[in-house]
């Protein structure tokens, strides 16, 4: 069996407004526009998860919606908060207890840990820019036994 993991990195977010907390940042038209073409992109490619799965911090929300939107709203689409400030071994372990009912998951949320794990995966992947996408599959049954030793492709999209 093939699991497809795909990682969104939020598209750019605006720094303009004083007196948010971070997690409140809203994307900026940039990010709106970049979100959009790169998940056009991978709608075109037809990288279309069982589900997605979205760190709660507004531009990461925001960004999740334009691919929930764009990709097909028969997605599963639900928030996770501990992929906002997740660590990079929490985020690998959050991967590994992924439900094996899903064979394609996106998750979007934040750096560093998504280059990290990305990182992990494939070094050649070391930075995932704003509304980046890493797409790994592995060759597994289970989300538990993921590793580089049985990654069967990626790719990266960048806007």
């Amino acid at each position: 069996m093939m699991l497809e993991l795909i990682l969104v990195r939020h598209a750019k977010s605006s720094r303009k407004f004083t007196g948010i907390d971070d997690i409140d940042r809203p994307l900026n038209g940039t990010g709106y526009e970049e979100g959009l073409a790169i998940a056009q992109l991978l709608r075109s490619k037809k990288h279309i998860p069982d589900v997605i799965i979205s760190s709660v911090a507004v531009r990461a929300y925001s960004t999740a919606l334009i691919f929930s939107k764009v990709l097909k709203s028969e997605i599963e689409f639900m928030t996770e908060p501990m992929l906002y400030e997740i660590s990079t071994h929490d985020l690998l372990d959050f991967i590994h207890q992924l439900d094996s009912k899903h064979s394609s998951v996106m998750l979007v949320g934040h750096n560093p840990s998504f280059s990290a794990i990305a990182e992990q995966f494939n070094p050649d992947y070391y930075h995932v820019p704003t509304a980046g996408v890493v797409r790994f599959v592995f060759e597994s049954d289970a989300w538990a036994d993921i590793g580089d030793y049985n990654l069967k492709e990626s790719e990266i999209f960048q806007p």
